[in-house]
């Protein structure tokens, strides 16, 4: 069974410095995407914590990220399964039906054309995501998106098992 999420975007960072660029969702709709059914390392799960904890300057994605740790089941590394979006996982995935490739960080100084920030609509739809997952999420036009995980090409905790 499929689990589902939601949101998108592709700014942001813990200091999310686009607060005027506002989603076209209201907060009180967001509960009705409960659950967000996810699975997160345990260093997921803190790195999204400090966040939080730290404030995040885009109270939307404030408010999706505490429901994402809210939600998440959390796991050691060593138990992940590999076919599931973590930190610095390299994905492939559609979205509203156009394939895309990225590798997910959560460090602002790592964003670059071939990654996609954790702290942003879509990186945190993505995150704790297992393959053949679907997430609706609302673009940054304020119009409702799909995003499908496909491959899970790199993952560093199946790696560091197997190496």
């Amino acid at each position: 069974m499929a689990r589902s999420l939601f949101i998108s975007g592709r700014t942001g960072d813990c200091s999310c410095a686009d607060t005027k660029r506002r989603a076209m969702i209201s907060y009180q709709s967001l509960n009705t995407l409960r659950p967000m059914n996810s699975c997160l390392t345990t260093r997921d799960y803190l790195l999204l914590q400090n966040c939080i904890e730290q404030g995040i300057d885009n109270s939307l994605l404030q408010s999706i990220v505490e429901m994402k740790i809210a939600d998440a089941q959390v796991v050691f590394p060593d138990e992940i399964e590999e076919d599931i979006a973590t930190e610095g996982s390299r994905i492939v995935y559609l979205v509203n039906g156009r394939r895309e490739t990225t590798t997910l960080v959560h460090e602002p100084s790592e964003v670059s054309a071939q990654t996609l920030p954790v702290m942003s609509f879509l990186g945190i739809a993505l995150i704790g995501m297992a393959v053949r997952d679907n997430a609706a999420f609302v673009t940054e036009e304020g119009a409702l998106g799909h995003v499908s995980l496909r491959h899970v090409l790199f993952q560093p905790e199946a790696h560091r098992r197997t190496h």
